[in-house]
């Protein structure tokens, strides 16, 4: 399943490259966020036109069951590898699922591109969801989805907050 999301960011490209990769911000998210445990910044590494980032998410469990089948507590922890090119202003993503069953069966990465428009940042996160299981895999991509849409969106508008919260200084 490919997906696309648009979001507009009332701060400068400059701000939004800067706070997005603030470790303050991922402890901000981790609290604000209904939808997160835990988030563990495993690594991030700065070059002159590049950020490197691996991060472990641990969501609170939104599923269950899939079908007949219970969904392990840990099944949906996973850690995103990514890498913003800051020339481009594009970041490319894969989050890969700790656990290695659903390892296996699922894919989902994608390219977050960031664009100023007078005094905005337009967020458009492109990507692809697929379940690989037998019958229920297309039930499981509209379920994963809903829920990631959800947590995407709800991101942002975390992201907002922590924006208007740091020009307060």
């Amino acid at each position: 399943m490919k997906f696309k999301l648009e979001n507009t960011l009332e701060s400068s490209l400059d701000n939004v490259e800067k706070l997005m990769f603030s470790r303050e911000y991922y402890a901000f998210l981790e609290k604000n966020h209904s939808g997160v445990d835990a988030i563990e910044v495993i690594d991030q590494t700065f070059t002159d036109d590049k950020v490197r980032r691996e991060v472990k998410y641990t969501p609170k469990p939104i599923i269950r069951k899939v079908g007949p089948k219970e969904v392990p507590k840990d099944a949906l922890v996973f850690t995103e590898y990514s890498t913003y090119d800051r020339k481009r202003h594009t970041l490319e993503f894969e989050n890969k699922p700790r656990m290695g069953f659903v390892q296996k069966r699922l894919i989902n990465r994608g390219v977050m591109t960031f664009v100023q428009r007078g005094g905005e940042t337009f967020r458009t996160v492109e990507g692809e969801l697929t379940v690989k299981f037998p019958l229920l895999g297309i039930i499981a991509e509209r379920i994963i989805y809903s829920q990631a849409r959800k947590i995407l969106e709800e991101e942002v508008e975390c992201f907002k907050k922590y924006i208007k919260l740091s020009a307060k200084g």
